[in-house]
């Protein structure tokens, strides 16, 4: 994309943007429009692997590769904002579905949801990897 039109946006519009997502997603009750469609065994589990990988890819973007300056942030910086945010985030939604009368909190949620912020990290790893092997 041109550097010029993502100027436009604050910093952290775009993962903030897929976070309300996620919560509309997770909050809200959605069982009579998805009733007919075929069971598939821990569709949901995928669900949350996927949303916090890109939730996870979209901070990591974010943070480092769209900064406006020269200077990058350190692999372990990137790690704990990149990994923890999306994880408390989580948990926030979980503790929500708690109290909701017709969602559920899972443990096994919160931990795809884990698995996909991991696995986003993990690419980022073997991207930058590849980077200075290219070098």
């Amino acid at each position: 994309m041109n550097k010029s039109f993502l100027k436009r946006f604050p910093r952290f519009f775009f993962s903030s943007l897929w976070a309300l997502g996620i919560f509309g997603l997770f909050v809200f009750d959605f069982s009579e429009t998805t009733k007919d469609l075929p069971l598939i065994p821990y569709a949901d589990k995928i669900v949350h692997a996927l949303l916090f990988f890109v939730q996870t890819g979209l901070l990591l973007w974010e943070l480092n590769f769209r900064s406006f300056t020269s200077t990058r942030i350190p692999i372990a910086r990137l790690f704990i904002w990149s990994v923890s945010l999306p994880f408390l985030y989580g948990v926030l939604i979980e503790l929500i579905q708690h109290f909701l009368p017709y969602r559920g909190a899972e443990l096994m949620d919160l931990l795809f949801d884990l698995m996909g912020s991991l696995a986003a990290f993990s690419c980022l790893v073997l991207i930058l990897i590849w980077r200075e092997n290219k070098r």
